[in-house]
């Protein structure tokens, strides 16, 4: 027992001085001492608001090499940038599947009851694109999430309905407008006969990396590995430059959240609860800050180890040998959403988790907060190569501005390329590649190229025996993995958002600073041997490592961090040669500050490298409350509807304020004789000026309404020609232009149409022609219920024949007008092309339409909404697709056979909801295909009526030629729509995107080429779309046609007869 005892307290002793003494790695980062000596050391002086007080600083190069001396501003540590936290409330993608997958009919074999679960996924997913012109953080999430809600709400309602009918469970998933469904084998051929259903298939399974430990467990409860230096910071933190950020400018990822889906985080860890956003001092607050789908843990907890690690690397605090610096970001905030278990994570919980973190929800999974959900998800997870399962979320994230972050996968490096996994193999994605201590790539870190030839990975990060917080009773392990490599550049995205919030949800900009800023590192020789000849590591970017090892420091550093009150003149002279001094103007302003206080900086002296540590100086500037001051607050707004804004106000060369959440702000200033012109400015809004004059503890409200900025685009919609000739190719270019006072965004597109536009508006459009129905002409009678009922009733014998044998004789033909209808089929009198078919008849619609083919059931209603057709999925003609009224006495629907063609005439039918708006418009079919259109009187037809013109060949393949305010009908407008191939078989866009600052000129490139008429009798037509944030046009066309000559030959096929 005493030899016992005598081991224990032995062990004890140890392993207390392993704490407190912690080894040594001789791979410790050494920096050189710097060479520039300040005099003085750090600058403090006490300055009168409204005053300036000049100081010099001498700087001198004590080394033995010639310095050339960059000097930077940085915030003092106390002064780091933050980000307004909101404030909790008061108490389709493509996948490379077949449509049904067949792993569905396997489950359901092998389960008892023949059910499975399976995702069902709608062809129709919703357009975020606008979302990228929303700069505003909170409508941009409010915007993506409302537009996927409602999308998904509105699409899935019939599947809804079908699965409600027949009792079967389901879950709706609105971020990629799915099911998830537990059926059996006839549900799944019930959706399948849907053509809304783009895909049914089995759920995916996400794997964890299989995290492995790099020493044996016994070891992993010492902290050596970690290789802390005098500072407790970590080797990995060290390497990515995390802790210089902190140290040179002040900035720690304060007001940033970031986000794990994983398998959860041990709350409790000391690195890690201070920083949970649920830490609200005095009380934990769960809600929008922890999801668990499975309802088994209220409070964040880990299901193993692996997610406490991933956030513990992203955000953990420490600051002793025993609670080391292990975090990339600790100023950070983090909230988790739980969707794994120890190793796996099944897509259904991914989903769930993907949708919570979007709006977080409060513990009942209710009342979402799109404005609560996190800057940056990371992501240490994986499944297969090329699979796109993945896509929809995280367009949806990018749409919100979340930056999402991707381990680059375990596949190893050793005997091929394009190891890269899923999703960190999607273009718009960060993917991560793991290196060592040494900065080379580990062995298992997966390479590049993806299998369709992108570059991957994006950067590389610390991944192999990296310390972070576990959840067991080590409290500190070493874990190996790309999914420890990933959360280094997740919170480094937190350290760039924090330097210069004006990066907040910009990818673009932040992942340049990313990449531009990577160190480039060696990469094995093995790399160029022929087993990689497909990923060659010759040049940068490359398969091996992307653009390089994450360099922190320099990425901030390459992000303005400004310091207003802090003035610096170059230095002179800026080349010190050894041992000479220079001397620094400084000038410490408290004109530009917002009010007493003490405000601290630092001055940052580089030499040659700036990967060496800056000679770091503090300057403090006091400014002392003077009961002389005056004080300046007010509220800004939007204009048109009082809207508090995320704005700023500024003193012209003064302080710069932001407001608020709800649009207030406060100045305090010294009185001054002469005016002060403050302004008032917001993102997308003109700025405001005001004057005022301050006289001592004069107190100012001062309110700013601002009104919207907006572009405004200049666009020539006439028409233009072109001639085509065989084998030619033509460049095409149409100008652009912006005529507002801020920046177009816009995208341009040609609709694949198959009906060429030609209207009388026109230069080169048909002549306006009403064709007056001739007296043979045929008048539908509109038919009632009441009138249905009478037909139906049988005529007393030996009674004179009444008003019901009228009524029986036409009754073939009537419309009927419950709620919509139809005519019986009507001969055209010639075969009709249509789309691809030929049709002998057709049947007339209570609301403007031309039916062919098989028609539904019941009653065609009518619901406001442009093509496709409600009324119906099959082929069809929106003469003027309105709620009509044909039932009133004044109103006349006819048909007629002429020599031309079928004309089908409505006159002086009413609007159902508003019977004093009465129409008059046709429609003539042509035998050649062509459908003429005219519009004789629409006065009065306003948007409320959703009127709509169009052609449908199925729910799929519409053409909208009129809906609403876009393209309005007018009196005496022809339209006539002609056959014709798609226009993607001869003309195609360039330049389908771009971006004009006010007054800036620009052009759509374009390229037609010669396609085979086929003795078409007419030109060919396509419309250029351009959609932009022009509020007042968001959308506007030009018709352009192409006539090309026959090609002067003919293809003969002979016909073999056996």
């Amino acid at each position: 027992m005493t030899t016992v005892r005598s081991f224990v307290t032995l062990l004890l002793v140890f392993l207390f001085l392993l704490y407190t003494f912690p080894l040594r790695a001789p791979y410790a980062a050494q920096h050189d001492a710097p060479s520039l000596i300040s005099e003085p050391t750090s600058l403090r002086q006490t300055v009168a608001l409204g005053a300036n007080q000049g100081l010099t600083l001498s700087l001198q190069n004590s080394g033995t090499s010639p310095v050339n001396l960059r000097l930077l501003r940085a915030l003092g540590h106390e002064d780091s940038p933050t980000l307004a936290a909101p404030s909790l409330p008061p108490a389709l993608p493509q996948h490379n599947k077949p449509r049904v997958d067949p792993q569905i009919a396997q489950a359901q074999a092998e389960d008892p009851l023949g059910r499975s679960e399976f995702l069902v996924l709608l062809e129709d997913q919703a357009d975020l694109s606008a979302a990228y012109l929303l700069n505003d953080w909170y409508a941009r999430g409010d915007y993506v999430y409302r537009t996927l809600h409602a999308h998904a709400a509105r699409t899935q309602a019939p599947l809804r309905a079908l699965l409600d009918a027949r009792g079967i469970s389901y879950t709706p998933f609105w971020i990629m407008n799915a099911l998830a469904v537990h059926g059996d084998a006839s549900t799944v051929a019930a959706l399948a006969a849907d053509l809304r259903v783009a895909q049914i298939r089995a759920f995916e399974v996400a794997h964890l990396d299989a995290p492995s430990p790099s020493v044996p467990r016994a070891e992993l409860q010492q902290l050596s590995l970690c290789a802390a230096d005098d500072q407790h910071v970590c080797w990995n933190i060290r390497q990515v430059g995390a802790n210089r950020v902190w140290n040179d400018f002040g900035v720690r990822g304060t007001g940033i959240t970031v986000a794990s889906i994983d398998s959860g985080v041990m709350l409790e860890h000391p690195a890690l609860l201070a920083a949970y956003r649920g830490n609200q001092g005095g009380r934990i607050e769960h809600r929008y800050n922890w999801y668990d789908p499975y309802g088994s843990a209220p409070s964040p907890s880990d299901a193993g180890i692996h997610g406490t690690h991933v956030t513990g690397i992203m955000v953990g605090r420490g600051t002793s040998a025993s609670n080391p610096a292990i975090g990339v970001a600790p100023g950070a905030n983090w909230i988790a959403a739980r969707a794994c278990s120890a190793r796996d994570c099944n897509e259904a919980d991914i989903i769930q988790a993907a949708q919570w973190l979007l709006a977080p929800t409060d513990t009942n999974g209710r009342n979402p907060r799109p404005d609560l959900r996190p800057h940056i998800i990371n992501n240490s997870w994986t499944s297969g190569q090329d699979n796109a399962w993945f896509t929809s979320y995280v367009n949806a994230w990018r749409a919100a501005g979340i930056y999402p972050v991707f381990a680059g996968g375990n596949s190893g490096n050793t005997r091929q390329c394009s190891t890269v996994q899923s999703p960190g193999d999607f273009p718009n994605v960060t993917a991560v590649g793991a290196t060592d201590s040494n900065k080379a790539l580990v062995h298992f870190s997966s390479i590049g190229p993806t299998l369709d030839g992108r570059i991957k990975p994006d950067l590389v990060a610390p991944g192999s025996s990296v310390i972070s917080s576990v959840d067991d009773s080590r409290i500190y392990a070493s874990l190996n993995g790309t999914s420890m490599a990933a959360p280094h550049v997740a919170a480094g995205v937190a350290l760039l958002w924090a330097a210069n919030p004006a990066l907040l949800g910009d990818y673009a900009a932040t992942y340049a600073a990313l990449t531009r800023s990577a160190e480039p590192i060696d990469v094995d020789s093995r790399f160029g041997s022929d087993t990689f000849a497909n990923c060659p590591a010759d040049q940068l970017p490359n398969n091996i490592i992307g653009y390089g090892l994450l360099n922190l420091h320099a990425a901030v550093g390459m992000v303005s961090v400004d310091v207003p009150w802090l003035h610096l003149d170059q230095p002179s002279p800026t080349r010190l040669a050894a041992g000479e001094r220079s001397s620094i103007s400084v000038t410490l302003d408290a004109s530009r500050v917002p009010g007493p206080g003490r405000y601290q900086g630092r001055i940052l002296v580089y030499g040659d490298d700036l990967n060496q540590s800056p000679l770091a100086i503090p300057v403090t500037m006091e400014v002392p409350a003077d009961p002389s001051h005056a004080t300046v607050q007010g509220q800004v707004t939007r204009s048109s509807d009082g809207t508090p804004l995320n704005a700023s106000v500024s003193v012209a060369t003064g302080p710069t304020v932001a407001t608020d959440a709800t649009g207030s702000y406060s100045l305090t200033l010294a009185p001054a004789t002469s005016p002060y012109q403050l302004s008032a400015s917001a993102q997308g809004h003109t700025t405001v000026t005001s004057s005022l004059t301050l006289s001592a503890t004069q107190q100012v409200t001062r309110n700013f309404a601002l009104e919207e900025q907006q572009p405004s685009i200049g666009f020539d919609p006439t028409p233009q020609s072109f001639t085509l000739t065989v084998t030619q190719v033509i460049s095409a270019s149409f100008p652009i232009s912006n005529e507002g006072s801020s920046a177009l965004n816009y995208s341009a597109t040609i609709p694949n149409e198959r009906y060429g536009v030609w209207r009388s508006d026109e230069a080169d459009g048909p002549s306006s022609t009403w064709r007056e129905p001739p007296a043979s002409a045929e008048r539908l009678i509109p038919i009632t219920l009441e009138h249905a009922a009478l037909s139906r009733t049988r005529k007393p014998i030996g009674t004179p024949c009444s008003a019901i044998c009228n009524l029986q004789s036409t009754i073939v033909n009537g419309v009927r007008l419950t709620n919509g209808g139809t005519s019986a089929a009507i001969p055209l009198g010639f075969s009709f092309p249509f789309f691809e078919n030929n049709y002998e008849e057709l049947r007339i619609g209570a609301h403007g339409l031309l039916l062919f083919g098989q028609l539904p059931s019941g009653e065609l209603n009518f619901s406001e909404q442009c093509l496709p057709l409600s009324e119906t999925s099959g082929p069809s003609i929106a003469v003027l697709r309105a709620r009509l009224d044909p039932s009133h006495p004044a109103a006349r629907i006819s048909y007629a056979q002429l020599n031309v063609g079928f004309l089908v005439s409505w006159q002086n039918v009413p609007l159902a909801d508003n019977p004093d708006v009465r129409l008059s418009f046709q429609a003539l079919l042509q035998p050649d295909g062509r459908i003429s259109l005219h519009y004789e009187n629409v006065s009065g037809l306003g948007p409320e009526a959703w009127a709509s013109v169009g052609v449908q060949r199925s729910r799929f393949n519409s053409q909208n030629v009129s809906c609403r305010n876009d393209r309005p009908l007018q009196n005496g407008l022809s339209i006539e729509l002609r056959p014709q191939p798609g226009p993607s078989n001869w003309i195609s866009i360039n330049t389908p995107i771009g971006n004009l600052e006010p007054n800036e000129q620009g052009a759509i490139a374009a390229q037609l080429m010669w396609h085979n008429p086929r003795g078409q009798a007419w030109p060919f037509s396509a419309t250029l779309e351009v959609r932009s944030n022009d509020p007042q046009q968001p959308i506007v066309r030009k018709s352009i046609r192409a006539q090309a000559e026959e090609p002067g030959y003919q293809v003969l096929l002979p016909l073999v007869v056996r």
